[in-house]
């Protein structure tokens, strides 16, 4: 059984990679500031697989961390390794994501998001762990008319938060290329996830106001809004409104754990 260290792993991705995990009998450590997500979500993940909270320290154990403080990071890695030796893998979804809320307050989301990936790189480096997925953002792509954006599509961010998502991709570049043998990274850009588990017990649920679509055509729909807002009135299409490309969460979860086994097996 490989241990599989998963940040943000109580968030709308995150808990449903934990539960993917699990389900591929992997050990789950979750590092989660539960600045936007809550304990609960870990709970119903146990839920779905009847895994009882008793016997549940065997396969998933939860930290509350914020990856800023390198100190209860430092911390909560010892103690991994105390206990279990190694940490196989990480996937790397913590961060915040908002693009709104970056314009405002570019501090906030550079100290997270930058910061608090060299504070996990530095600990990984020194326990001997040495692959990670990134969870980044087709937000790092340059602006286009083109309604199909490929991967090598020109990396132009056009606010903070995408900044930041290229800024650690860039850092994995330089910390691949300082050692090729020993470090296995990857970076999956993407745009909009939405949905649940079919079981209903884990979905996207945030704290505080929500910022992506589907929870706001929920709240709307059970009257915790009067209305949802659409915006946009210029785009080529019949009412002038955008079209957007979704991707289902569990399709999301499963392409960043294939991902990790992907680069498990890899020994270039």
């Amino acid at each position: 059984m490989k241990n599989i260290l998963l940040t943000g792993g109580a968030g709308f991705i995150g808990s449903h990679a934990c539960l993917s995990l699990l389900k591929r009998d992997y050990k789950v450590f979750v590092i989660d500031s539960f600045i936007n997500s809550s304990p609960r979500a870990l709970q119903k993940v146990l839920e779905i697989l009847k895994i009882p909270e008793n016997k549940s320290y065997e396969r998933l154990k939860v930290y509350k961390c914020d990856l800023r403080d390198s100190v209860l990071l430092r911390n909560i890695f010892s103690e991994i390794y105390d206990e279990n030796k190694v940490i196989d893998g990480v996937i790397h979804f913590a961060g915040l994501k908002a693009v709104g809320d970056s314009i405002s307050q570019p501090l906030k989301y550079w100290q997270t998001n930058v910061l608090g990936t060299i504070n996990l790189l530095e600990m990984m480096d020194k326990y001997f762990c040495n692959t990670l997925v990134f969870s980044s953002s087709a937000t790092v792509y340059d602006q286009t008319q083109n309604t199909k954006i490929g991967e090598n599509f020109p990396l132009n961010p056009i606010n903070p938060y995408g900044s930041t998502k290229l800024t650690v991709e860039n850092l994995l570049k330089d910390l691949f290329n300082s050692s090729k043998n020993n470090y296995k990274f990857a970076s999956l850009r993407y745009f909009n996830p939405i949905g649940s588990h079919y079981s209903g017990l884990i979905g996207e649920n945030p704290v505080g106001k929500p910022n992506n679509i589907f929870p706001l055509i929920l709240n709307t729909a059970l009257g915790i809004q009067k209305q949802l807002e659409i915006y946009g009135n210029d785009w080529p299409t019949k009412d002038g409104t955008a079209i957007r490309d979704y991707i289902h969460v569990m399709d999301l979860a499963e392409a960043h754990i294939n991902i990790l086994e992907n680069l498990f097996q890899n020994n270039r």
